[in-house]
């Protein structure tokens, strides 16, 4: 049936094929209503999350986030928090991200990428050697920070190395302004591996509150119709701001948690006519169960056993960050 509905598609003019390929996505993965149907705006995001709460009205009450005083908190006009980690778990996940850095340096330098600008270590759930990591990305004060931000527990989708080499600049991707489109807030937690200034494509940000007014203007201007459109730097100079971009730049350990879906952002954009360094960073994805990746209905907890010695409480909050990333849409057959 559906090899026979891809051939019936190929003869369709474009938009038909865009929407029955939808079909046939639909019809293997029925249970990614919002991977289908949702589009890339605020409103359908809004209503997509409220019905999905709803209708996972049991796992939302659990994993609900109860007020607590954090001595660091995501500034929720701003979108974003930059500070220090110095922890065990946080000094641990440093050295393990340095170890894998040096196992796979040859071929970040020498392979082709498809993104080359950006060239990525992707991290496993079942490689010992990454449990460091994937430990600290269960962290108690990382997840109360983000946690108090979402206003629910979260679940971290990928962990990754990236290597910007900054030596190319090309329009129409992430080296250009854009919000992302996976979640109503995310966010994506940035550590230095090496210090970052402004040679080293850094990531450059808009703050939410500021990101909002430049979305809003760009869409009553028709030259926007999703958040995640990459966007040249003219249309926000037509804009005329009065207010520069943030460089998120800044030592050795930094580490910057930032909202991506509702600050204008972009990375790894080499300066021109400058030498540029290339920047080194460990990079944690989280974003709340009800993102359009994960199953709308249906969701399935896995539990998660990392290796070594562990609090029962500290297991519980792996399943609980890990348990869902078996079921992203991208690792579905």
């Amino acid at each position: 049936m559906i090899k026979f509905l891809k051939k019936l598609i190929s003869f369709l003019p474009k938009s038909g094929q865009t929407f029955f390929a939808r079909l046939v996505s639909l019809i293997k993965k029925p249970q990614y209503i919002g991977m289908h149907f949702v589009p890339d705006n605020f409103i359908a995001i809004k209503l997509y999350t409220f019905f999905s709460k709803i209708l996972n009205y049991r796992i939302f009450s659990k994993r609900k986030y109860i007020k607590k005083n954090l001595k660091y908190s995501i500034d929720k006009k701003k979108g974003f928090l930059i500070t220090n980690g110095n922890n065990k778990k946080f000094i641990k996940a440093i050295n393990c991200a340095n170890e894998i850095f040096k196992r796979n340096k040859n071929n970040l330098l020498n392979k082709k990428f498809k993104k080359d600008f950006l060239r990525s270590i992707v991290l496993d759930l079942t490689d010992p050697t990454a449990t460091p990591i994937f430990d600290f990305s269960c962290d108690k004060n990382i997840i109360d920070i983000i946690s108090k931000y979402l206003g629910t527990k979260p679940v971290l989708n990928t962990a990754n190395l990236w290597y910007s080499p900054n030596e190319n600049f090309s329009q129409g991707n992430s080296q250009s302004f854009h919000l992302d489109g996976e979640d109503l807030k995310q966010v994506k937690l940035f550590i230095n591996l090496y210090p970052v200034n402004k040679y080293s494509g850094p990531l450059t940000i808009y703050p939410s509150d500021i990101s909002k007014t430049i979305y809003s203007k760009l869409k009553r201007l028709k030259l926007v119709n999703k958040r995640n459109m990459k966007i040249p730097d003219s249309y926000i100079e037509k804009l005329n701001l009065n207010t520069n971009p943030i460089e998120l730049t800044g030592p050795k350990k930094q580490m910057a948690f930032v909202d991506t879906c509702s600050c204008y952002h972009y990375g790894s954009r080499p300066l021109k006519n400058k030498r540029n360094n290339p920047r080194i960073i460990l990079y944690l994805h989280y974003t709340t169960i009800f993102q359009k990746k994960l199953p709308t209905f249906l969701k399935k907890l896995k539990k998660i056993n990392l290796p070594g010695n562990f609090t029962n409480e500290e297991r519980l909050r792996h399943t609980e960050v890990l348990g869902y990333q078996h079921e992203l849409y991208s690792k579905i057959n």
